[in-house]
């Protein structure tokens, strides 16, 4: 549904999405005159200042053409230089699709080169975001209406990444939906494991809840440990959008629950 967005259409959702996930950004101008179905040629196709006076830069794209990607940031880059406002500054690429994963670490490679951040919002993890957070922008642009209130959703039965969220009371809900059929006895340890995992993750912060929940949606189980997940390094950095360290910080993070860091690993 995101690829189906025309050109127009996907650069007014990176302008109405994006200044949602930061707090420092200023007003968002776009370049190039936006029609209903298409944009008019301009670098970058939106931009806008930060409270410290760098440069946030956003290219959006539908064109999975090898090298589309990496062309747009580097007339993005290319204008900061002329302009000295490199130093800093945020390069954003706005994808419909799942880039791959070379292309990614050339544009990573570009923008350290020339001092600035480079950051891009898949079309997996735009989908996470609309699922989680922006219910209003997902119908608004995908026509997929909001969770009703009080009904189970299989896409989203347990949100990690929600900035806020209460205690489970009772486990008697989810041993309806899921036909568990668990004795009144077997309902209190289950909701005492519930509680448990709960009380796990409401002291991780928000990026590292949303990092581990990148983790659960990308984990495969080992065969000979059900209970451990793997994910190859790769994966996550792609899938991610982060920097080696980046995720090495977060790792470091999660390790320091005791009751977390067995249950996972990454692999290179």
């Amino acid at each position: 549904m995101l690829r189906s967005l025309s050109a127009g259409e996907l650069q007014q959702f990176s302008v109405e999405l994006l200044p949602r996930l930061y707090s420092d950004w200023g007003h968002v101008t776009q370049s190039g005159t936006v029609e209903t179905l298409k944009t008019r040629k301009g670098t970058p196709d939106a931009f806008c200042e930060r409270s410290d006076e760098s440069m946030v830069y956003i290219q959006s794209t539908g064109d999975t053409a090898k090298g589309k990607m990496y062309e747009d940031l580097k007339k993005s880059v290319k204008q900061l230089i002329e302009l000295d406002l490199n130093e800093g500054a945020l390069c954003i690429s706005f994808l419909s699709y799942d880039p791959q994963a070379d292309e990614v670490t050339a544009c990573k490679k570009l923008c350290r080169t020339h001092q600035c951040e480079f950051k891009f919002y898949s079309n997996s993890i735009i989908s996470d975001l609309l699922d989680s957070n922006h219910h209003d922008l997902r119908y608004k642009y995908l026509k997929i209406p909001a969770p009703v209130k009080g009904k189970y959703r299989s896409d989203n039965n347990f949100v990690l990444t929600a900035s806020t969220g209460s205690e489970p009371k009772t486990a008697t809900k989810m041993n309806n939906v899921v036909n568990w059929n668990l004795s009144p006895d077997e309902l209190t340890g289950t909701l005492e494991s519930i509680v448990e995992f709960y009380n796990r993750l409401k002291n991780l912060n928000e990026p590292s809840r949303q990092f581990f929940s990148t983790i659960i949606k990308l984990a495969d189980p080992l065969r000979r440990n059900p209970s451990m997940m793997t994910v190859p390094y790769s994966e996550m950095t792609n899938v991610s959008g982060r920097e080696n360290y980046e995720i090495r910080n977060q790792m470091a993070i999660l390790e320091k629950h005791p009751k977390l860091k067995r249950e996972y690993k990454l692999s290179r």
